[in-house]
């Protein structure tokens, strides 16, 4: 009797050191899938998202239906940019668990970045409900609403995310462009402050508030802040363009042709630098220069709205009206429902005393402004009135 229990025992003893066995490893397993994910985490913080792909795909493998897992490699493509592969994940882990937060403000995020507002909508909404996500949700539902340009909605999601977070960055800056727009600058001004308050040494207040005071004509006060943001980096050519627009806008042009310059020593490929220095050298009667840096943009091979009507115009201004009308017509071309272009090419006819032509242009103009030419862009017809009157 005894050794019929001992061996009895010893079976149980057996089976439990298995099944123990079992269970240990199992949660060796788990602890090591938890680093794993950990590690994961931290690869794609530190925006090193082709190791994290590597390393979740690895444990989807042991983990097949695991949504966290899912979700974090949609995350991983989404910030490679690779939308479609980063849906594909998302898709699966909302296809396994419908509420999941990150997957929810993933596809939300992803078909924002590509400009889809419509499906962005409902994820980014579903997304609120859950506290993981809730801050980031709201951020990026104000921005879908300013790019649609519903400020009221805009306006509402950063003060919702403001109640959640009283110093957010993006709620606080991006509030001071909401109010800035709808004309509300002593609100949009009060947060640009506060922004600055909180983060004094972060570049982008100072850039943001001194773009907002050179855009409402207080120049002493843009160019300290704009300086502020140039000395925390001064390898950012932002600052420096921004500083050329509001010398530009002031035509105090030596210094906003010295700024435009900083930019493309930072950025040889700056457009915009450069569109602003042909409008430069025409201020300075510099013709030819202006026409050699308008080619320079065209060789770029960048799409600037404005850039044919600019050439036209110097051609204009140098008597070459032959030059100046085929700008003209690229110019229209590209843009058929922009008035200054079809206005540009009815002047220039009518110099050249072609008075039917001159009277289309000018018929097509009337048709698309209803009689008011409006400025467009940043050309202003206006300047053709003067060079006009003193070629007269």
């Amino acid at each position: 009797m005894n050794r019929k229990c001992t061996t009895i025992t010893c079976v149980v003893i057996v089976l439990f050191l298995g099944l123990y066995s079992e269970v240990q490893a199992a949660e060796n397993l788990h602890l090591s899938d938890s680093s794993t994910v950990a590690e994961a985490k931290m690869l794609l913080e530190k925006k090193e998202f082709n190791r994290a792909i590597v390393l979740l795909d690895a444990l989807m493998k042991t983990r097949p239906r695991d949504t966290e897992v899912l979700a974090l490699l949609g995350t991983a493509y989404l910030n490679l940019g690779a939308f479609d592969e980063a849906q594909r994940f998302f898709e699966n882990a909302l296809d396994l668990d419908p509420n999941n937060p990150q997957a929810l403000h993933g596809m939300g995020k992803a078909f924002f970045f590509q400009g889809n507002f419509h499906k962005a909508k409902p994820f980014l909404l579903k997304a609120i409900a859950f506290p993981p996500e809730r801050n980031q949700a709201y951020k990026h539902l104000g921005q879908l609403s300013l790019a649609e340009g519903d400020l009221d909605a805009a306006r509402i999601y950063y003060e919702k995310l403001l109640q959640l977070d009283s110093t957010n960055f993006d709620a606080l800056n991006d509030l001071g462009v909401v109010y800035q727009q709808g004309g509300l600058e002593r609100e949009a001004e009060k947060y640009l402050k506060r922004l600055i308050d909180l983060y004094p040494s972060d570049k982008i207040g100072y850039l943001n508030i001194g773009a907002f005071y050179g855009s409402t004509g207080r120049l002493h006060d843009a160019i300290v802040n704009l300086n502020k943001a140039a000395e925390i980096d001064p390898y950012d050519s932002r600052p420096f363009r921004y500083l050329g627009v509001v010398y530009l806008q002031k035509k105090i042009l030596n210094e906003a042709e010295r700024q435009f310059s900083r930019v493309l020593a930072l950025d040889p490929l700056n457009t915009d630098a450069r569109v602003g220095l042909i409008v430069v050298y025409q201020g300075q009667g510099k013709f030819d220069q202006a026409l050699r840096m308008a080619d320079d943009v065209q060789m770029l091979g960048v799409e600037s709205p404005q850039l044919h009507l600019m050439i036209a115009n110097l051609y204009f201004l140098k008597g070459v009206y032959d030059s100046a009308i085929t700008h003209a017509r690229m110019q229209i071309e590209k843009e058929p429902r922009d008035p200054a272009g079809h206005y540009m090419l009815g002047v220039l006819y009518q110099l050249k005393g072609m008075k039917e032509q001159s009277e289309r242009a000018f018929a097509e103009v009337r048709e698309l402004t209803k009689n008011a030419l409006k400025e467009h862009y940043e050309f202003n017809p206006e300047t053709l009135f003067e060079t006009l009157g003193r070629k007269k």
